[in-house]
């Protein structure tokens, strides 16, 4: 549905971004549908939250830096949107990482282009670019970025592209779900005539995994 700069969809993960967001919208002169994904878990999430200057101060972010690493330091870069990074983030501080800076991306739709090439450019010695989500690789926001992003970051989505020049995906696996499908002669309850799945959802692996492997053991 988004094309030519038709709309604006955003994942803002800080209340004050989400703040400026609206701020914006409400005066963008052109008068655009803006389409927001906020997760209800946020709302209690203690790590999403603002400083009262952040409401007063600033403006809405399409980008959010990493100010936590040493640029110099840093060999990956993770991107990702919404609440998934709060949970990069606790990952990456459980582990104690200091070589992977995370780069949030508040708004998908117009990708910020700019905004994520300056932002590249402060880690000159970066080897890997991945991107991060919750959500399977068929779903979320996967398919528009292996589409789009890499046209921004001169990057390339495929397995025989040099680690140094791809962008990854880290997610779980690719899923489906299936109908049921009642059987003849029968009447199923109200309830049970929803779409749902023919069989019991295996375990989900952790996507959180793959992203801080040690080296060596990272898929393809």
């Amino acid at each position: 549905m988004c094309a030519q700069n038709n709309m604006t969809v955003a994942m803002p993960t800080s209340p004050s971004n989400y703040f400026h967001l609206l701020r914006w919208q409400s005066h963008n002169p052109h008068h655009k549908p803006l389409v927001v994904f906020t997760p209800k878990s946020m709302l209690r999430l203690k790590a999403a939250a603002s400083k009262a200057e952040e409401f007063t101060t600033g403006q809405f972010q399409p980008v959010i830096g990493d100010a936590s690493v040493d640029p110099a330091a840093v060999k990956k870069v993770v991107f990702c949107a919404g609440k998934v990074y709060y949970d990069i983030e606790a990952e990456r501080k459980k582990r104690g990482v200091t070589d992977t800076a995370i780069i949030r991306i508040e708004r998908l739709y117009p990708l910020p282009g700019a905004e994520l090439q300056a932002e590249i450019a402060k880690y000159p010695n970066a080897e890997k670019y991945l991107w991060a989500q919750e959500e399977p690789a068929n779903q979320g926001a996967w398919p528009f970025i292996a589409l789009n992003l890499i046209d921004h970051l001169d990057l390339a989505v495929g397995a025989d592209v040099p680690h140094g020049e791809r962008l990854r995906r880290i997610s779980r696996p690719h899923g489906s779900s299936r109908l049921s499908v009642p059987p003849s002669g029968t009447r199923p309850s109200r309830s049970s005539w929803c779409v749902r799945c023919s069989r019991p959802e295996p375990r989900r692996p952790d996507p959180l995994n793959g992203l801080f492997a040690r080296p060596g053991s990272e898929s393809a």
